[in-house]
């Protein structure tokens, strides 16, 4: 019975060809039927791909051995000043850890330039277990995650194709290739390491659905693939290629050479759409995802202009990338954070990168029938590299090695079983091929471990790009704000001037350089560079506002400076360190009320913890801080002037209560006290008056007025 069931679906070979070429079937598809057959069959147990069951946990002991030995180092290093600010170090939400408020809050922010509320959870769930300043409990996380990560690579392509040994080579340099430091040693590529987990358990459970055709399957992959969207939105491009796993390894259709062009695009076109079919809901995902990716970058300004980065600059960026990732894979050393954008291409390298590229695609194509991994793996690696090529331009980067994290999967594939595709076997009984593999795993580990040293700090982050790429300006720039934040102001000076030699379009390195003389005491200078800071913005933000005005102020430029911190309280009315700034400026200005005013609302706003929810603490402690003392004494000071002496001396002692090292305190509340006891003379209350005298001379014991008035007011006291 089963006999006559083959009978009747076998084609005979003198029959038409059922892909309707007219041919027959001997002269058309029969040798792709053939090949489709030897590939659909599964390594037989003698096998020389096949492990047993200890070498396949071997292999996953060696992964996790090697990766935590080459990337020990990472545990003992702390946040770095390029993004961890924004994801972990100041944002607020993040600092408080995993609460219902703040999840509310992941789902809805575009923090970032991006809609990803899976990883703000992820950095919450972090210091909920970890506290507020342990980088390394954030380090660990992305350690564990990129280890599960090659393991449930080996396990996905071992499921795949039924082939351990090259799973397991692609798995090992999925775990130990150098360009992938960057997406595991920085804690901000948290967002790297857990949506590829998702995209990982995604494909297995759809390799589990192809198997079982269950619904169960069908929804897990589609709950592991919008958590992946969720994570990081670079998994748009996970639907095309699962479509192309369709073909090779799972084999669910085939591409047939049918005795011409046409007939092959038309097959290939409706195996495609057939093979779309169960992949309409992922595609659904991936086009809200990217919507929402474009709507949060466009919304921060992340997005390149075409006048800055023209399209036809943008696609020989593109080409020139491609070749350049390639070629950094199979040689990876002066690996940067920051690729800086190239000021030129020269027709003939981006006409030659192309001509590259097309190359190996034709190679791969006419490989189909011997090595159809090949063909797989180079367009996994050039389709998942798509979103991040630069067509759409994010940022300044030209590139970035924590791009290749998924697309690098795919050249592995091309590459190892590639070679045991097309190796022949007594080469591969032969085990020659051990010795170039070993010593490349035993560079990527070296290279590997060498290049995690350079994310210790941010100074050794930035040190080594601009070692690598000294007309780097955005990395003489960062290097310059580390420097700034360290209080090491000529270090700091040097690279900004430098950064600003390379590219003096930037407005935020006039505003670092201000900074720098601020700090100097050069307020002249300073407020040369933040006005230049101000031209060069299309909208300045309200911390380059609130820095102009300081810098007015100090140049008592008093109206400027009251107008522009007015401006700068327009865009965030609940900045605590604007109101106080606005505060210091009235009262030089002699505006005592509504001094008073400003620096009461900064004193509410910096207090506002105590009695705000976790939510609406966050959105007021995101902006700028006032410094407390300082708040306390400019409100001592004011209602000084305002002879509202109590109040007063209850500002100065809050003051000196904190900032207890500042000797001007003390002479405030001495001159307060002195004054306050004057003022009850007048009213003729001497007995208080006395003891104001006293307070006053306990704070500065030669206050001679206070000694005086105090000797008068017990003579007087001595004859009633």
């Amino acid at each position: 019975m089963s006999s006559n069931k083959k009978q009747k679906t076998k084609t005979a070979r003198n029959a038409p060809c059922p892909c309707g070429s007219g041919k027959k079937f001997k002269r058309c598809c029969a040798n792709d039927a053939k090949d489709a057959k030897s590939h659909l069959q599964q390594p037989s147990p003698s096998s020389q791909n096949t492990l047993k069951m200890s070498q396949l946990t071997g292999v996953l002991v060696f992964i996790i051995v090697f990766t935590v030995t080459a990337y020990w180092a990472v545990l003992g290093y702390g946040f770095v000043n390029h993004d961890d600010i924004i994801y972990v170090t100041n944002n607020p939400y993040v600092q408080q850890g995993l609460t219902v408020e703040n999840i509310a809050w992941a789902f809805t922010s575009t923090e970032g330039a991006n809609w990803h509320p899976l990883t703000w959870i992820s950095h919450m769930l972090d210091v909920s277990m970890y506290g507020h300043e342990d980088a390394a409990g954030h380090h660990l996380t992305n350690l564990i995650l990129h280890i599960a990560n090659a393991c449930l690579l080996f396990v996905l392509l071992v499921r795949l194709t039924g082939r351990p040994v090259p799973s397991a080579l692609v798995a090992v340099f999925f775990a130990l290739h150098p360009m992938h430091v960057e997406s595991v040693a920085w804690i901000s590529e948290r967002k790297d390491v857990l949506s590829t987990l998702f995209g990982l358990l995604t494909l297995l459970s759809y390799q589990r659905f192809i198997i079982t055709q269950r619904t169960s399957s069908y929804i897990s992959m589609l709950l592991f693939y919008c958590c992946g969207l969720m994570s990081k939105p670079m998994l748009v491009s996970l639907p095309v290629i699962m479509i192309l796993l369709d073909f090779w390894p799972l084999q669910r259709y085939s591409i047939v050479g049918a005795g011409g062009f046409k007939p092959v695009i038309s097959n290939l076109a409706k195996n495609c759409f057939l093979s779309l079919k169960n992949k309409i809901p992922l595609f659904i995902a991936a086009l809200a995802s990217g919507i929402m990716t474009l709507v949060a970058q466009g919304g921060s300004g992340a997005i390149g202009s075409v006048e800055k980065f023209s399209i036809a600059t943008r696609l020989a960026n593109t080409s020139l990338s491609y070749v350049t990732y390639i070629g950094k894979t199979l040689w990876p050393l002066n690996l940067s954070v920051f690729y800086p954008y190239r000021d030129s291409i020269a027709p003939w390298q981006s006409g030659l990168a192309l001509m590259c590229l097309l190359l190996v695609t034709v190679l791969v194509l006419k490989a189909w029938r011997k090595a159809p991994s090949m063909t797989i793996g180079w367009f996994w690696f050039v389709i998942a590299l798509i979103p991040v090529i630069g067509i759409i331009q994010v940022g300044e980067q030209a590139m970035a090695d924590r791009y290749t994290y998924i697309p690098h999967i795919g050249l592995f594939i091309l590459v190892f079983f590639g070679a045991a595709d097309l190796l022949k076997p007594p080469i591969i009984a032969s085990k020659l091929w051990l010795v170039p593999v070993f010593l490349a795993i035993v560079a990527c580990f070296m290279l590997t471990h060498q290049q995690v040293r350079t994310w210790q700090d941010t100074v050794s982050l930035f040190s080594n790009a601009v070692s690598i790429h000294p007309q780097n300006a955005f990395a003489q720039y960062a290097l310059g704000g580390e420097y700034l934040r360290r209080g090491e102001l000529a270090k700091a000076k040097t690279h900004l001037h430098r950064s600003m030699e390379i590219d003096n379009d930037s407005s935020g390195v006039y505003e670092k350089l201000g900074l720098v003389h601020a700090r100097q005491g050069e307020s002249a200078e300073a407020l040369e560079y933040f006005l230049e800071a101000k031209n060069r913005t299309a909208s300045a933000g309200p911390l380059l506002l609130q820095n102009l005005g300081v810098a007015y102020r100090d140049n008592d430029r008093l109206d400027e400076a009251e107008s522009t911190l007015r401006e700068a309280l327009v865009l965030t009315p609940m900045d605590s360190k604007i109101h106080y700034n606005l505060g210091v400026v009235q009262f030089r200005s002699g505006q005592y009320p509504q001094a008073r005013d400003n620096l009461q609302q900064s004193l509410e706003i910096l207090q506002a913890p105590q009695r705000t929810s976790n939510l609406a603490r966050a959105a007021l402690n995101y902006n700028s801080r006032a410094a407390p003392p300082r708040v306390h004494l400019y409100l001592g000071l004011v209602y000084e002037k305002l002879e509202q002496f109590e109040p007063s001396l209850k500002h100065f002692q809050a003051a000196y209560k904190l900032d207890s090292n500042n000797m001007q305190i003390p002479v405030h509340l001495a001159r307060v006290h002195h004054n306050y006891g004057a003022s009850l003379v007048a009213e003729g209350n001497l007995t208080m008056a006395a003891e104001e005298f006293r307070k006053a001379i306990g704070y500065i014991p030669g206050f001679e007025e206070s000694k005086q008035a105090l000797q008068k007011i017990e003579e007087i006291l001595k004859k009633e």
